[in-house]
């Protein structure tokens, strides 16, 4: 009968005592034996013992003497990583596809995005899978990760302010939990923190087919390329300053945001727009009970309508609660008729993103028929997108074209209940001040005022 023979388990204070050599001698994987393998292993150069017993690569070539572990005396503004060389294929015909020739094909993309949106700034490209991948064409993002810390080494040596991080396993890789193409993320290296930006592998610019989600891969992918280069090339000139979603949401809410909580607030709001100078740009959007108009119990929530404030060329964003169940400072009807006459007027331009929903909703349930629509801003991204799945919705554009503003993500990291109760409670505090009944002892709806609610201020009409 065969023994069965059990490893010998190390306690802690044993495996932190033991030296390099002796930790690779117990022939374990395990995260606290790699843990510490990482705290005392030298990554500057090749190590035999640490790629024979964490990588999880089939890899045929394992002569680490033709491997690029060079370590850049020079500093680099920006640190383009690819996630591993391509492999040699074999084509169905039987031939050989040697992996160099896709390589310089993706280099010759970076090169051309490098000249167009990083020009003058000191740049260098790395792999983060040292070897050249077999046949296998997939490399997982576990083979990645254990290969992560040679890059790490070089990125601690190079020093670069910003990271290119092209794929989204390369981003994993580098330690990003949930990476988002377009946006920058952090990442510590060596107790420094750099700013990764995640976009989108070379590659796909090259691919001329459909992948199984239905949507297209090819030349227009080279548009989104290069719009994360672009606000990477802005970030290191200093145009734009990354900032934490939540405090300029919170900027945002204080300063440009107001709700309506009396009539004579709305009718504050309608005689303000009508003083906007003839053609004037006027977001509107409204938020409703059903995506079917035609529904028995079709209600509109409330209208926002965002406009260049003609007092300080400020731009703000007015909503006015309109059917909402916690609405109890007036009643609907009697503001309505204030809305109508914003919408029917021919002096501004309106504009919206998906209009043409709000437009239908708006005759089928009130039928009332907006007038001077000038266009659709998603039928716009649609155009210039090329119809690319995903490139449309506004937080994707806002993160795209309006990087500037910081606003990109919006909706991922702010709490929207936590945003409606808030606003619910600002109704609620005006309803109990009297606001609701006694149209002659309103406050007038200009300036402007506002009150702290939970932390962030809902500004009053």
């Amino acid at each position: 009968m065969t023994e069965i023979v059990k490893k010998k388990v190390l306690s802690k204070k044993v495996r932190e005592a033991m030296s390099l050599q002796e930790l690779y001698e117990t022939g374990l994987s395990t995260p606290s034996i790699e843990k510490l393998i990482l705290a005392k292993e030298d990554f500057s150069k090749p190590c035999q013992n640490y790629c024979d017993t964490f990588c999880k690569l089939p890899c045929k070539n394992r002569d680490l003497s033709q491997v690029d572990f060079r370590q850049q005396k020079a500093t680099v503004d920006v640190l383009i990583v690819l996630p591993s060389l391509s492999p040699d294929m074999r084509t169905k015909y039987g031939k050989t596809k040697f992996g160099w020739s896709d390589d310089d094909l993706h280099q010759k993309i970076i090169s051309y995005l490098v000249e167009n949106h990083l020009q003058g700034a000191k740049v260098g490209l790395k792999y983060m899978l040292k070897c050249r991948p077999s046949e296998k064409p997939s490399v997982s993002i576990s083979a990645l990760r254990r290969c992560s810390p040679y890059l790490k080494q070089q990125i601690s040596t190079l020093k670069p302010k910003l990271i290119i991080s092209l794929g989204s396993d390369t981003s994993k890789g580098l330690g990003v939990k949930s990476p988002r193409r377009g946006f920058f993320d952090k990442i510590e290296v060596d107790g420094v923190e750099v700013n990764v930006m995640s976009t989108i592998h070379p590659r796909i610019t090259a691919m001329i087919r459909q992948n199984a989600s239905g949507s297209f891969w090819g030349t227009d992918f080279l548009d989104i390329l290069q719009r994360d280069f672009k606000k990477v090339g802005q970030v290191l000139r200093g145009e734009v300053t990354i900032r934490d979603v939540d405090d300029v949401v919170a900027e945002f809410v204080r300063e440009r945001l107001f709700v309506t909580t009396t009539v004579d607030q709305v009718r504050a709001l309608r005689d303000e727009i009508s003083t906007l100078p003839s053609k004037s740009i006027l977001a509107w959007d409204c938020e409703t009970t059903s995506l079917d108009p035609w529904s028995e119990d079709a209600r509109t929530l409330s209208h926002q309508f965002t406009y260049k404030r003609p007092s300080d060329n400020k731009v703000i964003s007015v909503v006015v609660p309109l059917w909402h169940r916690d609405n109890r400072c007036y009643n609907p009807a009697d503001v309505f008729p204030f809305l109508s006459d914003i919408l029917t007027s021919t002096e501004t331009e309106k504009i919206g993103h998906n209009i043409a929903f709000d437009i239908l909703f708006a005759k089928v349930v009130h039928n009332l028929h907006p007038k001077q629509v000038a266009f659709d801003t998603m039928l716009l991204l649609h155009s210039m997108n090329s119809g690319l799945q995903g490139m449309y919705d506004l937080k994707t554009a806002t993160n795209d074209m309006l990087f500037e503003l910081q606003l990109g993500g919006y909706d991922d990291k702010i709490d929207i209940a936590a945003l409606k109760r808030a606003a619910a409670k600002q109704l609620k505090l005006a309803l109990s001040k009297g606001t609701a009944d006694e149209e002659d002892e309103q406050e007038d709806a200009l300036p402007w005022q506002s009150d702290p609610i939970e932390g962030m201020s809902f500004n009053v009409f």
